[in-house]
């Protein structure tokens, strides 16, 4: 189980197009994301979350409005579980339906 020592940062805007966030996953690892930030940059939209190698949507977050923020969670615990899991290979990458959106991930990779 990872230790939360090293959490990476990673940012991306999400758009109508596929965009990634952060690295692939290395081979032999896993990739542990304990939070997840995202900030409406257009009125109503509908943002989604995909682990690219299974192409399968996990998440997805509804914003009302221009500006609306989600936080997952809002106080990171020291026994903190990770959100979302992605094997080696895979891609972690976004889409909204309509407008932009910025994301923040906070992950940690470790050796499966």
């Amino acid at each position: 189980m990872p230790t939360r020592q090293g959490l990476t940062r990673a940012r991306a805007t999400a758009g109508l197009a596929v965009v990634n966030i952060g690295t692939v996953v290395p081979a032999g690892m896993k990739r542990y994301i304990y939070a997840i930030a995202t900030q409406s940059a257009a009125a109503a939209n509908t943002l989604s979350l995909r682990v690219a190698l299974a192409g399968v949507v996990v998440d997805t977050f509804f914003h009302v409005l221009a500006g609306d923020r989600f936080e997952a969670p809002n106080v990171m615990l020291d026994n903190a579980l990770a959100l979302y899991v992605a094997q080696g290979g895979a891609q972690v990458n976004l889409q909204t339906d309509v407008g932009n959106c910025d994301v923040d991930i906070w992950y940690e990779d470790e050796y499966a």
